[in-house]
């Protein structure tokens, strides 16, 4: 899934995101830039929870070495701009 259609997703389903653009910049080096929306790029890890609620996204640029896109797990959801968000968990 690409970040932008991950963030329509996980929008719909009620996330608030943050995004994280991450590059390699050496061995074992990086730089990050925080961003509202999802860049273009590959997401190279699962989500993670921030400190305001928000669930935090990392993408890499595609021509980064390191831009190996995370595997899908078994039950997320597809992109899907008419989907339905689940009833709350009671």
């Amino acid at each position: 899934m690409t970040p932008k259609d991950a963030e329509l997703t996980l929008l719909k389903l009620g996330y608030k995101l943050s995004w994280r653009l991450v590059w390699t910049t050496g061995p074992d080096t990086g730089y990050g830039e925080a961003l509202a929306r999802a860049p273009d790029g590959v997401i190279t890890q699962e989500g993670l929870p921030g400190s305001g609620g928000e669930l935090i996204m990392f993408v890499s640029p595609t021509d980064d070495p390191l831009a190996k896109p995370v595997p899908l797990p078994s039950d997320c959801p597809v992109a899907d701009p008419n989907l339905t968000p689940p009833p709350p968990a009671p």
